[in-house]
């Protein structure tokens, strides 16, 4: 299992140990809750303190260039492929 933010590892491991407690066939009324057991430990991520720590505002966004490196956009228009992402295509 994995996640793409900092914080998932805590749900990556809720996630096992409640798979780990399924096969085990833990009576339910005798597991941990460890979504209640992480957010103690952790903290609660879910209290809103106003703030999106991944908003981004319109005033920070600067355009795409790539003149600093002597392309343009059809230079690198194409598809390309990784093992893992598979097929990507940028287009104009």
């Amino acid at each position: 299992m994995f996640g793409n933010l900092e914080t998932s590892s805590c749900a990556e491991r809720i996630l096992s140990y409640t798979l780990v407690d399924e096969l085990l066939s833990v009576p339910k009324a005798e597991r941990v809750d460890w979504a209640t057991l992480f957010r103690q430990k952790y903290g609660n991520d879910e209290e809103d303190d106003g703030v999106d720590d991944y908003a981004t505002s319109s005033d920070h966004v600067r355009p795409q260039t790539l003149d600093a490196l002597g392309v343009t956009m059809a230079d690198i228009a194409g598809t390309y492929h990784n093992a893992g992402y598979k097929i990507l295509v940028l287009e104009i």
